[in-house]
């Protein structure tokens, strides 16, 4: 009960009450107080400073790791183009082997089979009528200053073309009744993931 007693007897705290007393005496913030504030606000404009410039000063090993990691980027796609290279040369080994085999066995049944089956797992390039989609990436949205205006981007990633984009792009196409589709130059077939 005393503390809804002292509720109803003094709703405003004691410290509260001097403060007003004193506003209304006229007595405004001493100037020990001004300077004081001044200073709290000088040294944490400082530190404030102090922190951002350490934050925006580059690592001294992050160029040398950027560098290294350029490097091998540049090495593995040099070793994936001579991969390449090697598989195509023995899919045509393989190509023109399987023709020399059916070829001495007589069988014009089992070539137009291994055409189907090459078709089918996307070994043989299609020809015929075709259609090309183009996706690109969206505009960024900037604001004449090279930044971009936040306020302007509806979510992320929804101004780039994403994987699920292409999917279901690609679904729709084996909707439609296409016989092959490729992406960037890769045949995709019924065990593409």
């Amino acid at each position: 009960m005393t503390l809804l007693r002292e509720v109803m007897e003094r709703p405003l705290d004691p410290g509260y009450a001097v403060a007003a007393r004193r506003r209304t005496e006229g007595a405004g913030p001493t100037r020990r107080g001004v300077a004081l504030t001044l200073v709290l606000a000088l040294v944490c404009g400082a530190l404030t400073a102090r922190a951002i410039a350490e934050l925006r000063r580059p690592q001294p090993g992050a160029a040398q790791a950027q560098a290294a990691l350029q490097q091998e980027i540049r090495r593995r796609s040099a070793a994936v183009d001579a991969e390449q290279r090697r598989l195509d040369q023995l899919r045509a080994q393989v190509a023109q082997l399987q023709r020399q085999a059916l070829a001495t066995r007589g069988g014009d049944g089992l070539a137009q089979e291994a055409q189907l089956l090459g078709l089918l797992s996307a070994e043989v390039p299609v020809t015929g009528p075709g259609l090309k989609i183009t996706m690109n990436d969206a505009a960024s949205a900037s604001t004449g200053t090279g930044t971009t205006d936040p306020r302007a981007t509806a979510g992320a990633g929804e101004e780039r073309v994403l994987d699920r984009d292409l999917q279901i792009v690609v679904n729709g196409l084996w909707a439609a009744g296409a016989e092959a589709i490729a992406v960037n130059g890769q045949r995709l077939t019924a065990r593409t993931a």
